[in-house]
């Protein structure tokens, strides 16, 4: 007569799986509650995973659940992610390097662009024809600064910035971002007193009229100043 099979022993949830934790009662993944690729991914679109921002309770048989995240494709890339011990390959750090020098560049760029709009602004706030005065005026302030200089004669393209289109680019940006911060503190300023003053007022400037139009209201951090802005020019 022969003998029944022996009964295999059977593993504990930790034992079968190793990447799991407890933390408070609650079980974790050790691999996927550490990926930030993984982490950012579920905060930018609010969702919660188990094992990794949603715990499972011990009390809740988890076996079912650890066998579909031991096989989910997130667990998996973690689990290579944390095998490799974060170590940075060859191509990586070229890749690194090559995003950094990128990110100086971008930073210089900032930098001198917002130069090149200050003699923009120049021109705009005292009223000087831009159409013939903006490069020559770029070409005095280049001959104060070899770096404003240098950066206007190496861009990629041609793209020196010196045209009356640009100038004329950089007149409407600013123009949008004044008129946005305008329009946001008269609106705040409503909603919190309910009650503002609109007025008109129309001159001219080289034989061309223009009628602007101004808000007056109550500033919402100081709430006793009282304000004016300039929210359209027609």
């Amino acid at each position: 007569m022969e003998k029944p099979p022996k009964k295999l022993k059977t593993l504990s949830l930790r034992e079968r799986f190793s990447w799991l934790e407890e933390k408070q009662g609650m079980y974790f993944c050790k691999f996927c509650t550490i990926n930030p690729h993984l982490l950012r991914t579920l905060r930018e679109h609010d969702r919660e995973e188990y094992f990794v921002n949603k715990g499972v309770p011990k009390t809740a048989d988890p076996g079912r659940k650890c066998d579909v995240h031991d096989k989910h494709v997130s667990h998996l890339q973690a689990v290579d992610y944390e095998k490799i011990g974060r170590e940075k390959s060859v191509v990586a750090m070229i890749r690194e390097k090559a995003l950094f020098d990128q990110a100086a560049k971008n930073k210089d760029y900032d930098v001198f662009i917002k130069q090149y709009m200050k003699v923009a602004l120049w021109l705009f706030e005292r009223e000087v024809p831009h159409t013939s005065n903006y490069g020559s005026l770029l070409d005095l302030v280049a001959g104060f600064n070899e770096d404003i200089c240098r950066f206007g004669q190496t861009r990629d393209s041609n793209a020196t910035y010196r045209s009356t289109t640009t100038c004329t680019e950089f007149m409407e940006l600013i123009s949008d971002v004044l008129d946005e911060e305008a329009t946001v503190k008269l609106k705040k300023s409503i909603d919190t007193f309910g009650s503002w003053a609109l007025m008109a007022d129309e001159t001219s400037i080289h034989g061309v009229s223009f009628l602007g139009i101004y808000a007056r209201y109550l500033e919402t951090d100081t709430f006793d100043k009282v304000t004016e802005e300039m929210i359209d020019c027609r």
